[in-house]
């Protein structure tokens, strides 16, 4: 299909509605669930909402080179290299360690290392643990909000507005969750500083995953390794329900916009450059 014969809404604001739409038709009963568990079905049902219209809306919007083109971002490998693999392995989990310290620091007590020492050597829970956030997050989301939305928000904004809008739909989009007890998000609360703290990290780490994906050729498969390293941190802290202390919530999140102000001083560096170079050639 050619993109001037696609539909009219097979653009990135429809695909953020058929998002909400569908993630939200399983989360909604989930919510009204009287079992004494959570419904993981429906829950994991209603994550994987966006990589499933990510890739309805692919189809929907591109030809065939443009299809390739989203797969091979997905499975290509090649595109991220050594140097930003090094990044991806370590910016959440030093992210998380800087805040652990502070947070020690100023008094908080932070999760013991015996818990964390205590997963890491159970093979079984540790291989659960790394499947869950590989397809429970990461394959689960990111085909759609890298893999079709970011570019679209790129093209239009830039990087910067266009990480800050994607960071807020996809912090917004994970509203349901929070009336849902038994989860990270249900834990929390809706209306609690947590979730106001929840939110911003994700529009934080929504500056730093572009980041990472434009140094990457695009890499979709970044995306999907870079939310796998942040739920992980997560888990291997909290386990696997639970939501972390808001005060350690509040400094991690504050190191990410730290973060964030040195990651867009650099692309400002680099504008710079580059107008600098255009005006007086070699």
């Amino acid at each position: 299909m050619d993109s001037s014969t696609a539909p009219k809404w097979a653009n990135v604001w429809g695909f953020f509605a058929a998002t909400y739409a569908v993630a939200w038709l399983f989360w909604l009963p989930a919510i009204l669930w009287q079992g004494e568990q959570p419904n993981l079905l429906l829950v994991v049902l209603g994550a994987c909402a966006p990589s499933a219209m990510g890739i309805l809306f692919t189809y929907l919007s591109q030809n065939r080179k443009g299809r390739r083109d989203f797969w091979a971002r997905v499975i290509d490998v090649r595109r991220i290299g050594w140097r930003w693999l090094l990044v991806i392995i370590l910016v959440f989990p030093l992210a998380n360690r800087m805040a652990m310290l502070l947070y020690a620091l100023l008094g908080g007590t932070p999760p013991s290392p015996a818990d964390v020492g205590a997963i890491l050597v159970n093979p079984g829970l540790m291989l659960q643990i790394i499947l869950a956030n590989l397809i429970i997050s990461g394959f689960s989301e990111e085909l759609g909000w890298r893999g079709y939305a970011l570019d679209a928000l790129q093209r239009r904004w830039g990087a910067l507005a266009a990480s800050l809008v994607l960071g807020l739909v996809h912090a917004l989009w994970h509203l349901p969750l929070f009336f849902i007890p038994g989860i990270t998000q249900g834990e929390m609360g809706l209306f609690s500083l947590g979730a106001l703290v929840f939110a911003i990290g994700i529009i934080a780490g929504s500056v730093i995953f572009t980041w990472v994906y434009n140094n990457t050729g695009r890499s979709v498969l970044s995306a999907i390794l870079l939310h796998f390293a942040v739920n992980l941190c997560l888990d291997l802290l909290v386990g696997q329900q639970g939501a972390l202390p808001t005060a350690y919530s509040a400094m991690y999140t504050g190191i990410l916009v730290l973060l964030d102000l040195r990651i867009v001083a650099t692309w400002e560096a680099s504008k710079a450059e580059r107008h600098a170079l255009a005006g007086h050639p070699a």
